[in-house]
Order: C-alpha cells, then sequence, then structure tokens
C-alpha cells in the first residue's frame, strides 16, 4: 500500500473535492494518476510516430504532381504508370 504525504492546504483541498464528487480522496488520487499515465503514453506514442515520419524518404517523380493531375485528367494514366515504372528501373 503507497501512502502519500500531502501539504495540509491540499489535502483539505483534495478531501472538499471529494465530498462535491461523492467519492473517495484515493478515487480522485487514482483517476489523476491514470490520467497521467495515458498522457505520457501518448506522447510516447506521438514521439515514435514522428519519429516513424521523419524517416520517410522523400519519392522522386518525372512530373509535379500539377502535371500528374493535367495528364489524369486527359485521361493518360497509362502514361504515367509507364513513365513511372521506366524511372524506377
Amino acid at each position: 500500500m503507497l501512502s502519500i504525504d500531502l501539504e495540509p492546504e491540499l489535502e483539505t483541498t483534495l478531501n472538499v473535492m471529494a465530498q462535491k464528487e461523492q467519492c473517495s480522496p484515493n478515487e480522485i488520487i487514482k483517476r489523476l494518476i491514470s490520467d497521467y499515465i495515458a498522457q505520457k503514453q501518448a506522447k510516447e506514442k506521438n514521439n515514435r510516430f514522428i519519429a516513424l515520419i521523419n524517416s520517410v524518404e522523400p519519392v522522386k517523380t518525372l512530373y509535379s504532381s500539377e502535371e500528374m493531375v493535367a495528364m489524369l485528367r486527359e485521361g493518360k494514366e497509362q502514361f504515367l504508370m509507364d513513365a513511372q515504372t521506366n524511372h524506377a528501373k
């Protein structure tokens, strides 16, 4: 069992809040710890995701995105696919 020493003012505030919420001070502390852990885990997950994104190499293409969209609108999908295949070789 863990015990926590709180300053008297903080302990009083916690007890008042617990009464208002009709729960125990322990329940409030459990929720706070749970929220803290969830925030830390989310931050770590975000950092891993950002690291993953930063590791992605840029893709080189023969045409700009505007040129590719124009070709697609003109029905030149096969031309684009052939150009991309030849560029990859």
